[in-house]
């Protein structure tokens, strides 16, 4: 899994699929944390829990942008170096 693999052969969605596990990863531990944030906080009250949420929703925005602008940034320095 964690050898170097050539992108350019074999089973494309098997490839996509093994290229975007490490995001995959980390979207499912950011998703424990944030129940267990709330878990946590809820104790304090329902002002707590809407704080924690409303900035829980705002980082996975901002994520959301600096992954895509990231992708973007990848694919055109790709096309532009590929060919």
């Amino acid at each position: 899994m964690f050898t170097r693999r050539e992108l350019t052969s074999g089973s494309i969605p098997q490839n996509i699929l093994l290229t975007s596990l490490p995001l995959w990863i980390g979207s499912l531990f950011y998703s424990i944390f944030w129940g267990l944030d709330i878990y946590w906080v809820s104790r304090l009250g329902s002002e707590a829990i809407a704080a924690v949420a409303i900035g829980g929703v705002g980082f996975m925005l901002f994520w959301t942008a600096a992954i895509g602008m990231s992708n973007a940034t990848i694919a055109m320095v790709g096309n532009l170096v590929g060919g």
